[in-house]
């Protein structure tokens, strides 16, 4: 379980696929996008979302790095 919680956002492919199309669709904004929905997830208690939108902040904000 442990090696599912630390693996490297960009190595899911889901995440890697969704941030490359949140920065194509929202270019230097979209790690304000995914905050944004993090936030939101987490004012509805929607826990299992917050974590999902959590893992793609951190995946843009890794791309935006290496751009």
């Amino acid at each position: 379980m442990l090696s599912t919680m630390t693996m490297n956002t960009t190595t899911n492919p889901a995440i890697a696929q969704s941030d490359r199309e949140m920065l194509d669709r929202y270019g230097d904004d979209a790690a304000q996008h995914a905050a944004a929905r993090a936030a939101a997830f987490a004012r509805d208690g929607r826990w299992l979302e917050h974590d999902l939108a959590l893992r793609l902040l951190t995946a843009i904000e890794e791309m935006g790095e290496r751009r």
